[in-house]
């Protein structure tokens, strides 16, 4: 089905999951790469980027000083820093060590290629987030990408929290936008597919509704909106013209 017709007949904007698979999607990004570098392996090349990575980590270091100059007029207090700021630092060098792992695991020539590895992949799951149960039913990957890997990080966030250290906020925060991030992906990958059914679909039922004029009750719910042509002929050059256009956007 042409893309033209599809998306001007049937498609219909939807301004509450555009936000949530567009800007909060891009925004959640870097939070949820600074979580991943800790629990997945093997990652695509061109999905996992060191210095993005230990940009986004080191730039959280300053956090912090901000928090500490905002709670003391400005000044730094050593004392209120050492008991409640340590710990981000410690969080950022364990994130740096894990980002430089996950380099070292998929580095290799660049000066060629192969089909070894898919280079966007979000790498493997740590098999220990399968073992956890969730009303008692083993979960699916994207039961652990969307719920069990960022809870586990969200409770690691929340005991820190409950220490009085500062870092445990920005984790839990992390995993928030985590979670949000994987909503979005599998969000973004099931519309495609149903966009690829439902074109199928409509390119099976486009005969029957312009050309013999059935009702939706016919033609599996797709409804055709257009005016009546006038005659059979005029409505099999219709339906050639838009399967045409269908197979010159395959060719581009």
């Amino acid at each position: 089905m042409s893309n033209h017709y599809f998306k001007a007949v049937y498609m219909r904007p939807n301004f509450v999951t555009a936000f949530f698979t567009g800007v909060l999607y891009a925004i959640a990004s870097p939070f949820r790469l600074m979580l991943e570098v800790f629990i997945k392996i093997k990652m695509g090349p061109r999905y996992f980027s060191f210095s993005s990575a230990a940009f986004f980590l080191v730039a959280t270091s300053l956090i912090p000083v901000f928090i500490t100059m905002a709670s003391h007029r400005g000044h730094i207090h050593w004392g209120f820093f050492s008991l409640h700021c340590l710990s981000w630092y410690v969080f950022v060098a364990a994130g740096l060590r894990a980002a430089w792992q996950r380099r070292k695991e998929i580095s290799r020539d660049t000066r060629f290629v192969d089909f070894t590895l898919f280079s966007l992949s979000p790498g493997l799951t740590n098999p220990f987030f399968y073992k956890v149960r969730l009303f008692g039913k083993k979960p699916d990957i994207k039961t652990v990408e969307t719920l069990i890997e960022p809870g586990c990080f969200f409770l690691v966030g929340l005991g820190l929290a409950m220490l009085g250290q500062f870092v445990g906020g920005f984790i839990m925060l992390a995993a928030i936008f985590y979670s949000i991030s994987y909503f979005g992906a599998y969000q973004i990958a099931y519309n495609e597919i149903m966009d690829k059914i439902d074109k199928i679909i409509v390119q099976e039922e486009l005969a029957k509704m312009i050309i013999d004029g059935l009702d939706r009750s016919d033609t599996r719910g797709v409804p055709y909106m257009g005016p009546r042509p006038a005659d059979e002929e005029m409505g099999r050059k219709i339906v050639d013209s838009i399967l045409e256009h269908e197979e010159e956007e395959a060719v581009r």
